[in-house]
């Protein structure tokens, strides 16, 4: 039993092993500890403890003692065993009703991929609108920030960065600023601040109010780079890409997913990515003139450039340094499109044309950026969730952009981001989980040498999923990658009780013992090694279901799964598993071990027994009476 149970909860940890990205770095580092503790674990039990048994008990072999809590929990558990193998079909029933009714919680439970991380911090990524503002404005622009964040006394320290870091990882213009903010712990917040959601939106209003116009986006500073690392997409959980060919026709579209997006709950920090608004100078050659005076277009290009943008005409040499000098227009005859048009161009005849009898000058807008993603141009709708589960959101934007977005041809939309994650890491779990169960079943058929008796075994993994949903119901606990771990450990733990329990009530039956007696001696048995491991765990576990520290988020939906789960499984593996092996093995074995309807099954089954034994010690033919088979036949 030990090595089948242990190689049972190794299997069970095999779905971990197969998460990728964020939710593989984050859980496979688990698993891996876990298998090869549970290695070291059964070797130590196999070889050492043994030998230590030994050691120290040679001379002094250790007495049996009951303890008085023990001795109370078997008299309270024998006469409720009795009662669930008397009332079996209730029994089997309640357990049933039990997983139904926690089978219609999952709605109501809502999803999302990872829990969020509570970091101690703000990072606040604060777009300026036209997105082509003068560095000047920018600077002034955080200086206000900055004054609105400090005006809190949540607030440790605030630092603000304007355009790209000095190391030019990230293309950022002067209109990106993003600001840190250092939190006080949050028993050192005003009562008038909950929660970090209503700090959150106090600055939000605040800084709307002083300086609106400004797209603002909340996050944290791991949280907010892990997300880009996801999506590909800065300054939101979650993305809606959309590609296409046309500048014109992305901005459009993204404009109106992002209104759709907002109007949806527990959407914030609705943003889009701006691709139009640079200020240019287009200069459109008049192709009929030019040619009416015999300019090619690649002097009139030539002249454009050099006398507006600069073009380099030699270079100054400073020991090994080499520096371009660049040569054009001084600034007051090229800020302006009149003036311009005044730039003089030599035709083959040498006559000076000017630029504006040649060409159309306007001042347009052109692209500010262009994004590309898969070889293709893009524009994404960001946006965080807050008040909400991340899986009910997006479905609704989903929904809702589905209903009134008819994309054109060419356009297609692609939702990025922890959502895409979350559904990802779920496709691949509903493949390796049931894969993994059915390993697990067929390891038990091979201990137990019966389908019916691993089925039953495997009985105990839905007893234990019911108390781990009623856990994250009642703790308000949203269903994720990480609440999904807890569920498989628990998964582990469960059919391990059961191993446990079978194995000893078989082996009590194939020392023949009536199956009713062997049912509830081999239960009351081992009642204490498995309440034992049921309470290590919980012992363990509680104080990570209940921290609230900074990174506690990560791991209270794993240890709320095994804590909610683990008792209510013992309890019904200790209930209604007896209840169910008694049920199922009663046809098999009533030839054998009849099971006596009496209250008192010990007594009524070996009183079968013995009525058994004589009838079959009457009819039994002595071996020197029977004919043999064939004359060459061994004598017996």
């Amino acid at each position: 039993p030990i090595l089948f149970s242990t190689a049972i909860i190794v299997l069970t940890f095999a779905p971990i092993l197969s998460f990728e990205h964020v939710e593989g770095r984050l859980f496979r580092p688990l698993a891996i500890m876990m298998i090869f503790n549970l290695l070291g674990a059964v070797l130590a039990t196999m070889t050492i403890i043994p030998v230590l048994c030994l050691y120290f008990f040679k001379r002094n072999p250790p007495s049996a003692k009951e303890s008085p809590v023990v001795a109370f929990l078997e008299r309270a558990y024998e006469p409720l065993l009795r009662l669930a193998i008397r009332r079996k079909a209730a029994v089997i029933v309640i357990a049933a009703a039990t997983l139904v009714s926690a089978l219609v919680l999952v709605p109501m439970l809502g999803s999302e991929f990872i829990p969020e991380l509570e970091e101690g911090n703000i990072w606040l990524t604060v777009t300026v609108l036209p997105t082509s503002v003068t560095l000047d404005k920018s600077v002034a622009i955080a200086r206000e920030i900055r004054q609105v964040l400090k005006s809190y006394p949540e607030v440790i320290n605030v630092v603000s960065q304007v355009g790209a870091p000095d190391d030019g990882t990230d293309p950022f213009t002067y209109s990106c600023i993003q600001v840190l903010v250092d939190l006080k712990p949050p028993d050192k917040w005003r009562k008038l601040f909950p929660d970090k959601e209503a700090l959150v939106a106090s600055m939000n209003r605040a800084l709307n109010a002083r300086l609106p116009g400004l797209l603002y986006n909340f996050s944290q500073y791991i949280k907010d780079n892990m997300d880009e690392a996801i999506s590909g997409v800065r300054d939101g959980e979650v993305a809606m890409k959309v590609y296409g060919p046309d500048l014109n026709v992305l901005e459009e579209l993204g404009a109106r997913i992002g209104h759709i997006v907002a109007s949806v709950p527990g959407m914030a920090d609705v943003g889009h990515d701006h691709l139009l608004g640079q200020p240019q100078i287009m200069v459109t050659i008049d192709w009929a003139r030019a040619a009416r005076y015999g300019i090619r277009s690649d002097a009139i290009l030539d002249v454009v450039e050099t006398s507006i943008g600069g073009k380099p005409i030699t270079q100054v040499i400073e020991g090994e340094k080499r520096f371009n000098v660049i040569l054009r227009f001084q600034q007051s005859y090229r800020d302006e499109p009149e003036e311009l048009g005044n730039i003089l161009v030599a035709a083959p005849s040498g006559q000076q044309i000017p630029l504006s009898q040649l060409a159309t000058i306007t001042e347009e807008h052109g692209a500010t950026n262009i994004w590309r993603d898969a070889n293709e141009r893009r524009i994404a709708v960001h946006a965080n969730i807050r008040g909400r589960d991340l899986g009910s959101a997006m479905l609704d934007a989903e929904r809702r952009i589905n209903q009134n977005i008819k994309l054109p041809a060419g356009y297609h939309i692609v939702y990025a981001g922890q959502f895409d994650r979350a559904i990802e890491a779920g496709k691949r779990l509903a493949v390796v989980v049931p894969v993994t169960l059915a390993l697990i079943f067929f390891l038990l058929y091979a201990e137990f040498g019966q389908a019916r008796l691993a089925a039953l075994v495997m009985s105990t993994v839905p007893l234990a999923a019911a108390g781990g949903l009623v856990a994250l119901f009642v703790t308000g606990t949203h269903l994720s990658i990480s609440s999904g771990v807890g569920f498989i450990a628990l998964f582990g733990l469960a059919i391990m009780n059961g191993v446990i329990i079978i194995s000893k009530i078989r082996e009590l039956e194939k020392e023949g013992i009536p199956q009713a007696k062997a049912i509830v001696e081999g239960c009351t048995v081992k009642m204490r090694p498995v309440l034992t491991a049921a309470i290590v765990a919980l012992a363990g576990l509680i104080p990570a279901a209940m921290s609230t520290g900074i990174g506690a988020q990560s791991q209270r939906p794993f240890a709320i799964v095994i804590v909610g789960g683990l008792m209510p499984a013992t309890v019904l593996t200790l209930l209604v598993l007896p209840a169910l092996y008694d049920w199922l093995m009663r046809t098999r074995s009533a030839g054998k071990f009849p099971v006596s309807e009496t209250p008192d099954c010990r007594t009524g089954s070996a009183a079968h027994l013995q009525g058994n034994q004589e009838q079959a010690a009457e009819t039994r033919t002595p071996i020197s009476q029977e004919k043999p088979r064939h004359e060459d036949s061994p004598q017996l």
